[in-house]
C-alpha cells in the first residue's frame, strides 16, 4: 500500500515536470516564430524603403512596418520629437517633423514636399553645395537613413536573441 502511493506520488511528479517542460517549450517555439516574422517584416520594410524616391513613399513604409509590428522608441511616437503622433501606423504628413540639420528649420512632410524636389539648397554655410536638392539630397535621405537603422538595429536584436532561444 504505502509503495503504491510513492509510485502515484513519483508518477505524478514526473507528470507535472514533464507539463513544465512541455510548456517552455512551447513558449521557446513561439517566440521563435514571433521572431523569424519579426525578421521577415523588417527585411520586408527595409526593401520597401529602398525602393522609396519621396517622403510620402518612405511614410508609408514607417506606417506599414508599424502596423507589423516593426517597432522601437526612436521611430515611434513622441510629442516633441519626429513623430509627433499618437498612432505611427496612421501617421499623416502634417505629424512628421524633418530638418533641423545643415541650418535647415525643422519642419513637417507638407512643408518639405511644398517645396518641390528640384529646389537647390542654395547658400548655406556648411561646405554643401548649393545646387544640391534639398529633398533629394537631404531631406529624404534623412527619413530614409533613419528608418533603415532602426529597422536593421531590431533586425540584428531579434537575429541575436533566436540565438539565444
Amino acid at each position: 500500500m504505502v509503495t503504491t502511493g510513492i509510485i502515484v506520488c513519483i508518477v505524478i511528479i514526473v507528470m507535472a515536470v514533464l507539463v513544465k517542460l512541455a510548456r517552455e517549450r512551447v513558449k521557446r517555439i513561439q517566440k521563435c516564430e514571433e521572431l523569424n516574422h519579426l525578421i521577415c517584416k523588417c527585411d520586408e520594410a527595409l526593401n520597401n524603403l529602398s525602393k522609396c524616391k519621396t517622403l510620402t513613399n518612405i511614410l508609408e513604409v514607417h506606417k506599414k512596418a508599424w502596423r507589423d509590428g516593426v517597432r522601437n522608441v526612436n521611430i515611434g511616437p513622441c510629442s516633441w520629437g519626429m513623430y509627433r503622433t499618437e498612432d505611427v501606423g496612421n501617421m499623416s504628413p502634417s505629424e512628421v517633423y524633418l530638418g533641423g540639420i545643415y541650418g535647415l528649420s525643422t519642419k513637417n512632410i507638407n512643408f518639405w514636399e511644398s517645396m518641390g524636389y528640384d529646389e537647390p539648397y542654395g547658400a548655406n554655410g556648411f561646405g554643401i553645395d548649393p545646387n544640391i536638392k534639398l529633398l533629394g539630397n537631404i531631406i529624404v535621405p534623412q527619413y530614409r537613413s533613419q528608418l533603415q537603422s532602426n529597422f536593421e538595429a531590431i533586425k540584428k536584436r531579434c537575429e541575436t536573441e533566436l540565438q539565444q532561444l
